[in-house]
């Protein structure tokens, strides 16, 4: 039932926020003279109070009679609509008259604005009648009672609005705690979605990465390359010394220091460090993507299926192309040895001293 304010027919502009408030407060008990006695009928005036209760609201009604006539006050405490937590009270007086059983009570308002409310006696007890804002009437038994019941009454309301006060605390801490938890939640989801598309993009970059062929055929083309040169150095040997020498310290010369250096200290070293350098940015990749791997595994999620496969493979093939690219490096060094060395072995008698003399350090394994 929502709450009557006889103010809120008075001033239903003025006063709208209290149209379906309770109205409390206290007032001093009424007095009469002459009066029977107060347990005969709600009529006597002897009656030093009514009260009543309604859903969340505890009223007190005394008024003083005077033949038909009536004059009192109606005290309500109820808890607010708008804050369940809190209470308010209101006291109106009032001006009345009663024909038989029944009442008409005149409550004034602000700028000499009133408003009635009709009552019903029966026996001891006040029936009051209260519109409500949806067009229908509600009604509330009124008892004979005294300040002290009132006061328990409102004594529940307070305890009623403080129990409201701690369930709404509760409900806020339980509503922030459930926040917090979703907001960790969705910053966890985040990360693992972060993770995982981290983990998504280092797997591609690994498996784009991880082909070592293309290097190692650079590599096996400079040694067949080299052959070729090593051969036209020895067919070129095979020649002599020359007129004046030129074709020891000219030909087989440049096929031994420049032809066959070139093709594996140039070109075949720049080949193996392509492949040195592809092998460090693989494992890097593979360190990456175990790194991504362990910190899904953390957070109890998995990256993509086939990582660890593509993680395996790589490292082997890491470990074949270095054994390869070795192999090719050592096959290169040894060209490079028999060119020098075919090409200083015409370097004999009158054309002494115009071969290439030791051959270069050879070029370095990789790793």
């Amino acid at each position: 039932m929502s709450r009557f304010s006889p103010r809120s027919l008075v001033a239903p502009i003025a006063l709208l926020a209290l149209a379906t408030a309770a109205l409390t407060g206290c007032s001093p008990s009424s007095t009469t003279s002459g009066a029977s006695s107060p347990t005969q009928n709600a009529a006597d005036n002897s009656v030093g109070g009514w009260v009543g209760t309604a859903q969340g609201a505890a009223m007190f009604l005394q008024w003083t009679r005077n033949g038909d006539n009536v004059t009192g006050s109606l005290v309500e405490t109820n808890i607010q609509s708008s804050d369940t937590t809190k209470t308010q009270n209101y006291n109106d007086s009032f001006t009345g008259t009663i024909s038989g059983s029944s009442a008409t009570l005149t409550f004034s308002g602000v700028l000499g604005a009133t408003s009635n409310l009709s009552a019903s006696l029966q026996g001891g007890n006040i029936i009051m009648s209260f519109p409500q804002s949806n067009g229908t009437i509600d009604t509330v038994t009124m008892t004979p009672g005294s300040v002290a019941q009132y006061n328990e009454d409102v004594s529940s309301l307070n305890g009623q609005a403080q129990a409201n006060a701690q369930a709404s605390a509760s409900a806020a801490a339980a509503a922030a705690q459930a926040s917090a938890s979703a907001a960790a939640e969705e910053a966890f989801q985040q990360r693992v979605n972060s993770e995982q598309q981290q983990a998504s993009n280092d797997l591609a970059s690994l498996q784009h990465d991880d082909d070592f062929t293309p290097g190692l055929k650079a590599m096996e083309g400079d040694l067949t390359q080299t052959a070729a040169d090593l051969q036209r150095t020895r067919s070129d040997a095979a020649k002599g010394g020359g007129d004046q020498c030129l074709n020891a310290s000219t030909t087989v010369y440049n096929d031994a220091a420049t032809t066959v250096y070139n093709d594996v200290q140039t070109n075949l070293y720049n080949h193996s460090l392509d492949l040195e350098n592809q092998a460090q940015t693989v494992r890097q990749e593979v360190s990456n993507l175990q790194s991504d791997l362990q910190a899904l595994q953390n957070d109890g999620a998995t990256g993509p299926s086939e990582a660890p496969s593509e993680i395996s493979g790589a490292n082997a093939a890491i470990a074949a192309t270095v054994a390869a690219a070795n192999q090719h490096i050592d096959q290169g060094n040894a060209y490079v040895a028999t060119s020098y060395q075919v090409a200083n072995g015409i370097a004999v008698g009158p054309c002494a001293g115009t071969g290439p003399g030791n051959p270069p350090e050879p070029v370095k394994h990789i790793n």
